[in-house]
């Protein structure tokens, strides 16, 4: 792209001073400029076709990534509709997914291109593919930031989701076949018993009054205006791994149990789904996903300030001057030649 001795007489030029036909010196300054040689050019472009190879990959993971949190959102949160949208992220993950395969295509297109420049023609047909490139690049970085952000934001609303959802959701246990199975499903998964913790289900009638015996003066006691509330919790509560028959009627009801005292011989989880669901879905998924977004926008950082030096740099090229790139201009001065 340029010869190394006029790279080396260029080095020493922080300023790149043009002068025009009607006798004016245009200075232009500009951001980390520095000539491109032509092994740099070489490395800088095997740094896009393996940069952009990895991204390929990365997209695809992105697209992955967000199928599986869409599945397991979608199957598990499904009661918590209206205190939360289980859409963002799946749809950032695979939108961004899609957009990070496609520019990375287009960045392989423009590094082949851009690999051997002998004429001046062939320098601006290349800088016009780095700098679509360039351009569809800085917009994929953007969606890859958005996607890091709204997956640690998620976090955070998941957790306020599930405090209020889920005591929504028990409340409706007993008249809606799905969010029981929801429930239950998500107490055995993440080994969780109610909210904050299992004596929620205290003060939740979740067992119709149809199926409560009136004459035991236990059960009676606690039935009020046809609805029951017994220290009992579903089953889906019970710990596994527990050798006796599960305790999870009259839970703090020691006498009524063969050897059995509360709390010290309790069956049940006593972790809340509140905490345990955002463990598992906000501090290892959302976070792992978000880590992972991170060091690929890093990645991506590096493709879209290489790209810019190289096309730049074919810029100069196809104009006939010496192949120097830049980010960005940040001044300019016109001052009058003297005579």
């Amino acid at each position: 792209m340029g010869s190394d001795g006029d790279v080396d007489l260029y080095w020493s030029k922080s300023i790149t001073s043009i002068q025009s036909d009607t006798g004016e010196e245009n200075s232009i300054q500009y951001v980390l400029s520095f000539p491109i040689s032509d092994n740099l050019q070489r490395i800088f472009v095997l740094m896009l076709i393996i940069g952009n190879f990895l991204s390929v990959n990365n997209g695809v993971v992105f697209i992955i990534l967000g199928v599986y949190v869409k599945n397991t959102l979608e199957s598990q949160m499904n009661f918590l509709q209206n205190y939360y949208h289980p859409r963002a992220i799946p749809t950032i993950l695979i939108v961004t997914g899609l957009i990070m395969i496609a520019t990375s295509f287009l960045g392989v297109k423009a590094a082949i291109g851009g690999h051997n420049i002998e004429e001046s023609s062939e320098a601006k047909s290349a800088a016009f593919y780095f700098f679509m490139y360039w351009a569809t690049a800085c917009i994929a970085a953007y969606f890859i930031l958005t996607a890091a952000f709204i997956c640690f934001v998620e976090i955070y609303l998941l957790w306020n989701a599930l405090g209020h959802g889920l005591l929504a959701g028990m409340g409706k246990y007993k008249r809606d076949e799905g969010i029981k199975n929801a429930i239950d499903q998500m107490q055995i998964n993440y080994k969780c018993c109610g909210a904050d913790n299992f004596t929620d289900w205290y003060n939740i009638s979740w067992i119709d009054i149809e199926y409560i015996d009136l004459n035991d003066p236990n059960m009676n006691n606690n039935a009020k205006e046809d609805e029951y509330c017994g220290k009992d919790v579903p089953f889906s509560c019970c710990r596994m791994g527990e050798l006796r028959p599960c305790v999870d009627k009259r839970i703090e009801d020691s006498s009524f149990h063969s050897k059995y005292t509360y709390p010290t011989d309790m069956t049940l989880n006593r972790i809340g789904c509140q905490e345990a669901v955002t463990n598992f879905l906000g501090h290892y998924v959302f976070s792992g996903i978000g880590g992972f977004v991170c060091v690929c926008l890093l990645i991506w950082i590096a493709l879209v300030v290489i790209s810019r030096y190289l096309q730049t740099a074919l810029t100069q090229v196809s104009i006939g001057k010496l192949p120097v790139g830049w980010l960005i201009p940040y001044a300019k001065t016109y001052n009058a030649v003297q005579n």
